[in-house]
């Protein structure tokens, strides 16, 4: 499409493709729902399905994005031949927008956090005196629905400044903060009296504890973390000129996302279990959802007034920009849209036009986290592989000769030898047995499924 935003360079893409897989779902999502699947167990299934489905639907979504240069609602028909497949752009905009509702919540969080440690020049920060119940008094109510307006009005300033001008350059600056930040707190993490029951948890696997519960988690959070099934790659991609290796640049999105996932277990489990937090990280205690919001100031608090609100300031910037860097590729999802297809609007009225819903939604998680809790089910474990099953199955057999754009600008070997074929026929048996799992794992969850005692669901679900 002429005119089209792009990235400046590859370098710029690669960032923002990170920072739209690193984020909340790696520091956030990843330990919590580990903390609930078995901790090394969850890791192990996790490793398995990323390789086995999440790398190979990561490129057949890279390959729609830039084969066809178009947002995600018009890739599924920009040869003009087949409408209904807009459906399936529907559901990822309509997916990225659910998400990006209830992850704003959560963000906001992290920018109280942030907000408390910066200001405090001669107290340390309220919630090193206590944790948990300074969690308690912000995730929901006024508080969270103050936060949440700030973090979307952050959102919206960044991408209303465009794809070169406000995204790739935003990214360019959070990434290496995060990761230096992550590498610096794992080490010390580790190095703390008794982490070695914390280790132990995340890396020896009980091969007893594997469900269709927790098999379904550990596919969602592949996609989830990702940013698979909603859009969010598919766009970044269409705005790709042919010179980019897609396969190395997938594989690299792919292993730097796991890397900061595996990092982030590999700090919160030592933290936790070093400061007698086990109970909370392994779901037993109050509120595993806000596990990483509690563990992380308690472990801090330990150090003395000052290191203590010096770290803590350090570690919420961090994962502020973790969330902020997936936030706007969420938004991007449907700005891209609606900048598409009423050019005469421009970027910031299309941001605005979409944002303010979006904001809207994200109130019902902001007074009550059993809606972001549903939420957040719905999206990972029914949505988002929903969205990546229509991408393979368009790919691969809709429109095969997108699957060629892998071969386009190649740096080097070629694995398309092995991608083509799991792509067409391994990746949608998986995902149709994995969405089906994930369907019903949902509505046991909601309670509208009630599987009698010694049932095959009961079984299948809670093992």
């Amino acid at each position: 499409m002429a005119g089209r935003a792009a990235f400046s360079s590859k370098v710029g893409f690669v960032m923002a493709a990170v920072g739209s897989a690193v984020g909340l779902g790696n520091l956030w999502r990843f330990p919590y729902l580990a903390s609930t699947n078995g901790g090394a167990t969850f890791l192990l299934l996790y490793l398995v399905l990323l390789f086995l489905v999440g790398i190979p639907a990561l490129l057949a979504e890279l390959s729609l994005g830039r084969g066809t240069g178009r947002s995600s609602l018009d890739a599924f028909s920009e040869d003009g031949k087949r409408p209904r497949w807009k459906a399936a752009g529907v559901l990822a905009v309509l997916s990225a927008a659910l998400l990006l509702s209830y992850y704003s919540v959560i963000a906001g969080w992290s920018v109280r956090y942030m907000a408390e440690a910066l200001i405090s020049f001669r107290e340390p920060p309220a919630f090193l005196d206590d944790p948990d119940g300074f969690f308690g008094g912000i995730a929901q109510g006024p508080a969270a629905i103050g936060t949440h307006l700030v973090f979307m009005a952050v959102v919206l300033f960044i991408v209303a400044r465009g794809v070169a001008g406000g995204i790739e350059r935003s990214n360019l600056i959070m990434m290496p903060f995060l990761f230096l930040a992550v590498i610096g707190l794992v080490v010390y993490a580790n190095l703390l009296p008794g982490s070695g029951a914390g280790r132990d948890f995340y890396l020896r696997p009980d091969f007893g504890e594997i469900t269709g519960t927790s098999i379904s988690n550990a596919a969602g959070q592949t996609f989830f973390s990702i940013g698979l099934g909603i859009g969010t790659m598919l766009t970044y991609s269409s705005y790709l000129d042919k010179r980019t290796d897609l396969q190395r640049t997938g594989l690299t999105v792919a292993l730097a996302d796991t890397g900061v996932a595996f990092l982030a277990g590999l700090m919160v489990f030592p933290l936790a279990f070093s400061f007698g937090l086990s109970d909370l990280v392994l779901g037993t205690g109050d509120s595993s959802v806000g596990g990483l919001f509690i563990v992380v100031p308690t472990a801090f608090g330990e150090l003395g007034p000052t290191l203590a609100t010096v770290l803590s300031a350090g570690f919420f910037i961090m994962l502020t920009f973790a969330a902020l860097s997936s936030a706007i590729s969420l938004l991007e999802v449907g700005v891209s849209v609606l900048v598409d297809r009423f050019p005469s609007w421009g970027r910031a009225r299309s941001v605005l036009v979409l944002g303010l819903p979006i904001y809207i939604v994200g109130l019902f998680s902001a007074i009550d986290l059993r809606f972001l809790d549903y939420a957040d089910a719905l999206v990972s474990r029914v949505l988002l592989i929903t969205g990546g099953l229509l991408v393979t199955l368009y790919v691969g057999w809709v429109r095969r000769p997108l699957l060629d754009e892998l071969e386009v600008g190649l740096g080097g070997f070629s694995m398309m030898p092995y991608f083509r074929p799991v792509i067409r026929y391994v990746l949608p048996v998986i995902l149709g047995v994995l969405m089906l799992l994930g369907i019903v794992s949902f509505l046991v969850y909601i309670g509208v499924l009630d599987p009698a005692e010694g049932s095959f669901l009961r079984e299948i679900t809670t093992g």
